[in-house]
């Protein structure tokens, strides 16, 4: 195992975001992950890397380096890495909710488990898929969803085995244009539809159930990113509009992200990661993982 080098942690106070009349909600930036040229050995493809908040810790998946690291999620502190001798091309994870990370190494068609017991996560065991895995994620203890975004086909697996699939390259209500993520709240799931500007919902059986599209005068173009609270808030991190947009639990738009006051780099640039979690937002980008308190999360 290498040794992490130290992270630079920026504290920042800054409070120039201000939510639309309409919106109570105010988003304070509390701290940031940079990753300058001398932390490259540490987040070598962040720009790509997925991130997941769980027992508070902060999950990154770095592609480039074929593992998986683990940040105190209040101080960001490096704790641990997980799958520096198994993974290969890993795309995207998920946590189940008995504790179990899936990670799921795409171009390999497997899906690794790690027991993330209090001490140090366990290697559990690899099941393999004859398909491309780009995007997974958990839907209950024994089911979880993969995402196939070259066949644009989306698989409800249980116990490790699929019971459900759709599929179909098309704008139709269950076909996608090379889909990218998956995010699941009370049984809906939501999958990022960039090719067709959208974000689209489905039931547990995946019966489709309804269409996210952002603010007509601003519509998405490239949504790729998605992510849920506990509150049942959707998050949705439009890559080519530099834009997270943020919905409530009845999926009407709050407010979105796109501007960071007084840092170094002024906007938002390329989201392509986002985590949710007790009021906090954290949203990857290749200038560094950015962390915000969301005050409308506190006020519902």
């Amino acid at each position: 195992m290498r040794p992490i080098p130290k992270l630079l942690l920026l504290l920042s106070l800054l409070t120039g975001l201000q939510a639309p009349a309409f919106c109570s909600s105010k988003i304070i930036p509390l701290h940031t992950i940079s990753s300058p040229d001398h932390l490259n050995r540490t987040f070598s493809q962040l720009q790509n890397s997925a991130i997941h908040t769980k027992f508070h810790r902060l999950f990154i998946l770095d592609r480039s380096n074929h593992h998986i690291r683990l940040l105190s999620q209040h101080t960001l502190a490096p704790a641990l890495v997980i799958g520096d001798k198994r993974l290969r091309f890993p795309q995207d994870l998920t946590i189940t909710p008995d504790g179990f990370l899936l990670v799921a190494d795409g171009k390999q068609g497997n899906i690794l488990k790690w027991n993330l017991n209090p001490h140090f996560p366990a290697y559990t065991k690899t099941v393999h898929f004859d398909q491309t895995i780009n995007a997974i994620a958990s839907l209950s203890k024994d089911e979880y969803l993969i995402l196939d975004k070259y066949r644009n086909k989306l698989t409800l697996i249980k116990n490790d085995r699929p019971i459900w699939k759709i599929s179909g390259f098309g704008s139709g209500v269950s076909e996608f244009k090379q889909p990218t993520d998956i995010a699941v709240f009370n049984k809906t799931i939501y999958i990022a539809d960039p090719g067709n500007h959208r974000v689209s919902a489905f039931n547990e059986r995946l019966k489709p159930l309804f269409t996210i599209n952002a603010d007509p005068k601003h519509p998405f173009i490239k949504p790729s990113t998605i992510t849920t609270d506990e509150k049942g808030f959707l998050y949705i991190a439009d890559e080519a509009r530099h834009t997270v947009y943020i919905f409530d639990g009845q999926h009407q738009f709050v407010r979105s992200i796109n501007h960071l006051p007084n840092a170094r780099q002024k906007n938002l640039y390329r989201p392509t990661g986002l985590s949710a979690q007790e009021g906090k937002l954290w949203i990857n980008t290749p200038n560094g993982i950015y962390v915000f308190q969301l005050t409308h999360w506190h006020n519902e």
